[in-house]
């Protein structure tokens, strides 16, 4: 049941977050178009006249196709200290949790 639960709540994050980047996107290229048509192409002009503005999207372009390609992810890697710490720690917590099950099971049968 969990587990399902936990599968259906991600399928919904991964929509809404969809549908809010898309929701954004239409937002700036609205924002766009209404502020050329009313600014008689001034943004445009600038867009064409700016050259640190191009080389600015050009870089951006760049760095997502490489990211599309090649993606950067930092492996997350554990020591031997900290497995034997996590596994240890959790055992902990199980056995905490069964002596208060016994203790529960033994006042619940009185």
């Amino acid at each position: 049941m969990k587990r399902k639960h936990y599968k259906n709540r991600k399928k919904v994050k991964q929509k809404r977050n969809q549908k809010l980047a898309l929701f954004i996107l239409v937002l700036f290229l609205g924002a766009f178009l209404i502020i050329n048509y009313y600014g008689d192409n001034n943004l445009l002009e600038f867009i064409s006249n700016s050259l640190l503005f191009q080389s600015s999207l050009l870089i951006l372009a760049l760095i997502s196709l490489i990211e599309h390609f090649l993606p950067f992810n930092l492996r997350g890697e554990l020591n031997i200290e900290e497995v034997k710490k996590i596994s240890s720690n959790e055992f902990e917590k199980s056995l905490k949790d069964k002596k208060e099950n016994e203790i529960i099971k033994k006042e619940a049968s009185f």
